[in-house]
């Protein structure tokens, strides 16, 4: 886990928040894999960094997915995983008190103007077109703590 996260000493933290993890826990059912692993993790990788440079902004991505429901009834497999690992998310921005960019919002957002596909290609990696939607939230998000950055938001 630790060659997902860079720059710590820097006083920024990239974590890349892998939706693979997702797929290889559903497809194999891997505990190395799982929503309390994952959540091990992620928090060891804070916590390293916070011991590093304890002034860090830690910038943390919701993980999403297409399709996605909020209605129990109608959400496959991934999606309460995805669901499950959000959750998480949101508790460590809380406790870290991190940035947190809500991607999956954006993207059920950008479904009113386009469909899925032009926005997701296989139901979990971004087009350009889903980049350019994250990196305009990143900033978004990230400008409201870090001021220098609201003249390219």
């Amino acid at each position: 886990m630790a060659e997902r996260c860079t720059g710590s000493e820097t006083g920024c933290v990239k974590y890349i928040n892998w939706i693979n993890d997702c797929n290889a826990y559903l497809r194999d059912k891997d505990e190395k894999h799982s929503i309390a692993n994952y959540e091990k993790y992620y928090r060891s990788i804070l916590d390293q960094a916070k011991a590093q440079n304890p002034d860090i902004l830690f910038v943390l991505g919701e993980t999403f997915a297409l399709p996605y429901t909020t209605i129990e009834a109608n959400q496959t497999p991934m999606c309460r995983d995805v669901i499950a690992r959000q959750n998480v998310v949101k508790r460590l921005v809380t406790e870290y008190d991190a940035i947190l960019v809500p991607y999956q919002h954006v993207f059920n957002k950008a479904l009113s103007k386009a469909p899925e596909k032009y926005w997701i290609w296989d139901n979990i990696h971004p087009t350009y077109a889903g980049h350019k939607l994250m990196t305009r939230e990143w900033l978004k998000q990230v400008s409201k703590r870090i001021k220098f950055l609201k003249k390219y938001s």
